[in-house]
């Protein structure tokens, strides 16, 4: 596909933005892997809340620039959909940061 307009990078942006949600449903594979380390209890704990915050970071830079995009053609309802999305994924990297404040590093470390 040739980008050449506004239009275009948002439809991209779109698809692009589409494919990652699907890919993060995905990542099943990357904690498969990881627990055939036969990790301890909190190192599950802690990868789960560093891959979880690192998917958050990704998906509020990919909503946070489509919607300037989706304002500028024109789109507010999907515009505002977006921006409900943002804020739902910058609500789940809040909890998720509130997490990994909690966690006892200590625990982890005693465990290797």
């Amino acid at each position: 596909m040739s980008i050449d307009s506004t239009d275009d990078l948002f439809v991209s942006g779109l698809k692009h933005a589409y494919y990652t949600e699907q890919r993060l449903v995905d990542a099943l594979e990357e904690l498969e892997e990881f627990m055939s380390n036969d990790p301890s209890d909190e190192a599950c704990d802690r990868f789960n809340i560093a891959a979880g915050q690192k998917s958050e970071h990704y998906e509020i830079a990919t909503y946070g620039n489509l919607i300037p995009m989706a304002d500028q053609l024109g789109m507010d309802d999907v515009a505002d959909t977006l921006e409900q999305t943002l804020r739902e994924e910058q609500d789940e990297l809040d909890t998720l940061s509130e997490y990994g404040e909690q966690f006892d590093y200590g625990e982890l470390e005693a465990s290797d």
